[in-house]
């Protein structure tokens, strides 16, 4: 699936990707396709490991509201190839202030092979480290019904728009 617009404010600090601006909100959705690996190794992939945080939160981001679910940063991790929905199956793991964790949420675009999880709230300027079962996710956002195709591609996003929101990710790690 293509990207909204590239990432206009980025840039790396302290070894991590920062993705935001303080100033001003917007959104940016950047995809990158995993071709180096076969089929195969592609769907051995089942955990992740994320070192990311949030430097600031979008002051008005409502995750109980469907048009206030804002984020300061996300990875979009795809599954298999595209759908009859025109995109591939997709878990949006997310960091918020006031997302409930591991609480789904379908997205207004793609709703029906797409969903949207916050994996922690954590305090700003904190790094963490953040393991992810993407089996286990997978299953529990698409259910029993839905085999696990594996992991095909990853995007960064930010959600900021209106607001303002500054996120970091230091590093992502697939495995087996």
């Amino acid at each position: 699936w293509s990207s909204a617009c590239a990432l206009p404010i980025s840039r790396f600090q302290s070894a991590s990707l920062i993705v935001g601006n303080s100033n001003r909100g917007f959104y940016g959705l950047r995809k990158k396709e995993i071709t180096e690996i076969s089929e195969e190794q592609k769907q051995a992939l089942g955990k992740m490991t994320l070192t990311w945080g949030v430097s600031s939160y979008p002051p008005g981001e409502n995750w109980s509201q469907k048009n206030r679910r804002r984020n300061s940063v996300g990875l979009i991790v795809s599954f298999g190839k595209k759908t009859n929905a025109g995109v591939p199956y997709f878990l949006g793991f997310v960091l918020t202030k006031t997302g409930k964790p591991f609480e789904y949420h379908r997205p207004t675009r793609y709703g029906d092979v797409g969903r949207y999880v916050t994996l922690a709230n954590p305090p700003i300027n904190t790094m963490m480290q953040t393991n992810v079962d993407l089996r286990k996710h997978f299953k529990a956002a698409f259910g029993t019904g839905v085999p696990y195709p594996g992991v095909s591609g990853i995007a960064i996003e930010v959600d900021t728009r209106d607001m303002s929101g500054v996120g970091f990710i230091q590093k992502i790690q697939f495995f087996e």
